[in-house]
């Protein structure tokens, strides 16, 4: 079925069945608020909703797995980045719908999709929105939404304590990141791509699928519909420099990141001295070296009528 034809026919088969299961990640940070009134507003819509809210994330993917047994096509997904990004390996290059309710600290990849980030814009998506088929990340058997973070990000990620997310929202990574940024050090990257090798010391490499990153715009030609990722390194800046763009991220002023050192490819090999974490989505799965490629069209997901699906 070509790919036009196999989108239409899943957003005829969920509008005409009416029937969606929803799964809210209440650790997220506005998960608990929002999780029951979105259900609610779906079954009064005329869904059939299944819903869950999951106090424990690490029984969600089991939920998604659980959902997809059951027979739904269309299986919203309320949380962060982090919560999108892990259920991803079972929406990929399967006919199966994903919704989106932004219920994160970033929300990154509904940026990208140009999904509103209030509740009752992103249910206006589900109800009145289209099916698009977007491109994923893989980083070895990973995929992954958005972005990839090796480096700083991924040490302020993982030495953040969820409940102090709930309790702070972003400035919990202003401070673990404070504390972190003095005792960093560059590492040695080195990238293979198109047939050729460099490599660099940095502070930070991005590989980004998506346009954003928190509320920055990337640039670049970052987008989740050219079938490339991005490479972004944040080279030969001081300790202050470090500092200053970090809180700019984290306080949501927009950082030029755009400027950083960027190339594109559709596969590269990340090796790094030494080993370092890779961040994906806020989903922490492996440490370098790794392999990143791209997985086109690999996810369908419910956008508004007005995003530009190639």
């Amino acid at each position: 079925m070509a790919a036009h034809a196999a989108k239409d026919e899943l957003e005829r088969r969920i509008r005409a069945e009416r029937r969606a299961a929803v799964i809210i990640n209440a650790q997220s940070r506005r998960g608990q608020r929002l999780g029951t009134a979105a259900i609610a507003r779906l079954t009064a819509a005329g869904y059939a909703v299944r819903g869950h809210v999951m106090r424990n994330p690490l029984y969600l993917r089991r939920r998604v797995e659980g959902a997809i047994a059951e027979g739904y096509r269309f299986i919203i997904l309320g949380g962060g980045d982090g919560t999108i990004s892990s259920a991803t390996y079972a929406f990929a290059e399967r006919d199966l719908v994903l919704g989106i309710l932004p219920m994160g600290t970033g929300n990154s990849f509904a940026r990208s999709l140009d999904i509103p980030l209030t509740l009752s814009g992103a249910l206006d998506v589900l109800l009145n929105g289209k099916v698009a088929d977007v491109d994923l990340g893989r980083a070895g058997r990973d995929y992954f939404a958005n972005i990839v973070d090796i480096g700083l990000s991924a040490e302020m990620a993982w030495g953040t304590p969820p409940a102090l997310k709930r309790a702070l929202g972003v400035f919990a990574y202003v401070y673990v990141g404070l504390r972190l940024l003095w005792r960093h050090r560059p590492f040695v990257a080195r990238f293979t791509y198109d047939g050729e090798t460099r490599a660099t010391r940095t502070h930070e490499i991005i590989i980004a699928n998506g346009r954003y990153y928190g509320e920055s715009l990337l640039g670049g030609g970052a987008s989740v519909e050219n079938r490339r990722l991005v490479v972004y390194t944040m080279e030969a800046v001081s300790r202050w420099q470090l500092a200053s763009r970090w809180l700019a991220f984290l306080l949501r002023k927009r950082v030029p990141l755009a400027g950083m050192p960027h190339f594109q490819t559709a596969a590269v090999t990340v090796e790094t001295a030494p080993a370092q974490y890779i961040d994906l989505d806020g989903e922490e799965a492996i440490r370098t070296p790794a392999h990143f490629t791209v997985a086109p069209n690999a996810l369908y997901v419910m956008v508004p009528q007005s995003f530009a699906d190639g």
